[in-house]
């Protein structure tokens, strides 16, 4: 074996699954945390052509490569207040309620949208590992938080 490889793979109490060849590089603790987060089923029920789509799919977020582009919009009263968009590594994704617009509001206001952000910020870094969607938003008194992405192919 080259000593510039290694490899991943999952076991269960009756077997053991899938192998894939990996770089020394790889950094496997980063990858099953993704896979945990990603609330895929257990490899050991998958076929071999979704487990591997499944890895690819995790792939992609591992390391600091700006692979996405994730937008977040900011609604009061069912007007724009407030809009960012960046391209960003999946370790570095998030968006902050620390803007002016968004401070300028009252403590009771900005404390719901501070956590308006923060869950919206949650359920996208979630539903980017699962792929499950491209968009999720949050509602509360008079806020809306919107936040939309895209997986940037190499």
């Amino acid at each position: 074996m080259n000593d510039n490889y290694g490899t991943i793979g999952y076991y269960s109490n009756v077997s053991f699954g899938s192998v894939f060849n990996v770089n020394t590089d790889f950094n496997k603790v980063a990858f099953y945390n993704l896979w945990s987060k990603s609330s895929f089923k257990s490899p050991c029920d998958m076929e071999h052509y979704e487990l591997q789509q499944k890895t690819n799919h995790l792939l992609h977020f591992i390391g600091y490569e700006e692979n996405i582009f994730a937008a977040m919009n900011v609604y009061h009263k069912g007007n724009l207040i407030f809009t960012k968009g960046n391209k960003i590594a999946y370790d570095n994704l998030g968006f902050s309620p620390y803007a002016p617009a968004l401070e300028s509001f009252t403590d009771d206001d900005f404390d719901i949208l501070y956590e308006l952000i923060e869950t919206a910020n949650e359920v996208m870094t979630h539903h980017i590992v699962s792929g499950e969607s491209n968009e999720t938003f949050f509602e509360g008194k008079d806020f809306k938080v919107v936040m939309t992405w895209e997986i940037l192919e190499d």
